[in-house]
């Protein structure tokens, strides 16, 4: 078996096969929760407008409270919401593009709301904190693949 047909088992793994997928294009997003990942790369063009290649395990909780899990990646988009799992908010932010934490922000009070009671017990546990610590903090002088 080639390296490349291995399965993704660390986040050192998972980075190399996202920058082979996305070109070599920096890790934009990345966020974690139990039994899954995902890893947003991106690029921002001339004009402003970001593009958006995912690469990781998505696990959807449905409204019934059924998961459901995607292996590999989302296709080139401009929509940041195509790229992340449902909902997104039951995940830890690792990292964060100082750009994009605007879009989060914005987008984050209707996602809370929105969860059914089992999910905002969950998110209000162990991941309200996270979130608001990324809102809350100062962006990095400097965005680097290696500082995280």
């Amino acid at each position: 078996m080639s390296d490349q047909n291995l399965p993704i088992r660390t986040r050192r793994a998972s980075q190399c096969i996202g920058r082979r997928l996305a070109m070599n294009e920096p890790c934009v997003i990345r966020l974690l929760a139990e039994g899954g990942a995902i890893e947003v790369f991106g690029r921002q063009e001339p004009d402003g407008a970001w593009s958006f290649v995912t690469v990781g395990m998505h696990i959807d909780i449905g409204d019934d409270g059924n998961d459901s899990v995607r292996v590999g990646g989302v296709p080139r988009t401009t929509d940041l919401a195509e790229c992340l799992p449902a909902p997104w908010i039951l995940f830890s932010p690792i990292k964060v593009h100082p750009e994009l934490r605007k879009w989060f922000r914005q987008r984050y009070d209707a996602a809370v709301a929105a969860l059914p009671a089992g999910g905002r017990e969950l998110h209000d546990s162990f991941r309200h904190h996270k979130w608001q610590a990324l809102f809350a903090s100062t962006p990095p002088d400097r965005w680097s693949e290696d500082d995280f």
